[in-house]
């Protein structure tokens, strides 16, 4: 349980990154076509990556509470933890996005860079690319031949690539249609018609790639908001065990007695709502706390035969009148949830149904030492 805890430590606000994210890009009917501003899609990429962290931290989370755990005994917990009964069974879904790309790599480089497999676009644009590269390779081996030197070699010089670079002393064996672009000391550069061709193909299909890599993130962000109920489905999962977890620990933090609370309806209009508690203790305080001090517990008796239906509680500035009011309030509220209580014996019905009400002094009288009216 602690380590379940301290593995939710470390996530962000899941609820709300989820709901930012499906807002921008998927309940806004945002075109997958849409390349968005640099600054921009890098914000959006590491809000994706938050996400994907997120969901399986917590996915791993719920299945490792399960092993430890077991749900034998527990009917919540096993149709909480149960695969694609309460908690989804999203692990092929993680598996496709691990899959799909490297995400550290991608939180550094500020974009996508798709893996083999996750986009057929991009492959098959990828493979035209090394086949462009490939057959350009092969020509300069066939220039090589045909000059009888192995030194000519392709150079980058500016915006023009794959200049084939030939020594000065072959210019005048160089074949008709070689067409000079730039020459340098001691060098020819040249294109021919079969180069240019090649490289009019490349550029294309570069230009392709680019444009498919603009649009990648907006098409995997995609994939991932159609499974956006099962998203919000393992939130809301991994907070209410995040909520068992915690009253479990809470629960053996308490001192004295403990009890399971009664809750009664109501049997008729004329039944009254009422609560009571015997040796009622603070949830939360701890006697350690109080210094050489001790707790008192108390006795509650709001409603029903010949009780009063509210109680008027008077008493000097840090006399514990708050405190009372909020013992009452969190014993309420953890009963609302059938949670163990540091009590003897406590019951209520309809507790909702009754207004604790308070006044909260901000400012005293000085002169008289007393609260302001």
């Amino acid at each position: 349980a602690m380590q379940f805890r301290k593995d939710l430590c470390r996530l962000p606000d899941m609820e709300r990154l989820l709901a930012h994210l499906f807002s921008r890009c998927g309940e806004n009917g945002r075109s997958k076509s849409v390349v968005l501003y640099e600054d921009t899609a890098k914000r959006l990429l590491k809000q994706f990556t938050a996400a994907l962290r997120g969901c399986q931290q917590m996915f791993q989370a719920c299945s490792s509470i399960r092993v430890l755990t077991g749900t034998e005994g527990s009917s919540l917990l096993n149709d909480l933890l149960s695969p694609g009964k309460g908690l989804p069974d999203v692990s092929s879904i993680l598996d496709y996005f691990r899959d799909a790309f490297d995400w550290s790599e991608a939180d550094h480089n500020g974009r996508i860079i798709p893996l083999e497999g996750c986009d057929p676009e991009y492959d098959a644009t990828s493979c035209a690319i090394e086949e462009i590269e490939s057959s350009l390779q092969e020509y300069l081996k066939e220039q090589r031949k045909l000059l009888k030197d192995s030194s000519v070699k392709y150079v980058n010089v500016g915006k023009d690539t794959y200049l084939i670079e030939v020594s000065e002393s072959l210019r005048g064996s160089v074949p008709n249609d070689y067409e000079l672009q730039s020459t340098k000391k001691g060098v020819c550069r040249y294109w021919t018609p079969e180069v240019k061709q090649l490289i009019s193909e490349l550029s294309k299909v570069a230009t392709d790639k680019e444009s498919i890599l603009k649009g990648i993130l907006q098409k995997l962000i995609h994939l991932f908001i159609e499974h956006h109920s099962k998203w919000r489905q393992l939130v809301s999962v991994a907070a209410e065990i995040d909520v068992l977890v915690s009253l479990s620990i809470a629960g053996d933090y308490f001192e004295g007695p403990t009890c399971c609370p009664t809750i009664r309806e109501l049997c008729g209009p004329d039944d009254t709502p009422t609560f009571h508690a015997r040796n009622l203790g603070h949830p939360i305080i701890r006697s350690d706390s109080l210094g050489k001090g001790s707790f008192v517990p108390n006795n509650i008796n709001m409603g029903g035969p010949g009780n009063a239906s509210f109680i008027v509680l008077t008493g000097p500035n840090m006399g514990g009148k708050s405190t009372l009011l909020r013992q009452v309030c969190l014993t309420i509220i953890l009963a609302q949830v059938i949670h163990y209580l540091i009590l003897t014996q406590v019951s209520h019905n309809h507790i909702c149904q009754c207004c604790l009400l308070t006044e909260i002094i901000l400012t005293d009288w000085s002169r008289c030492s007393g609260g302001k009216p």
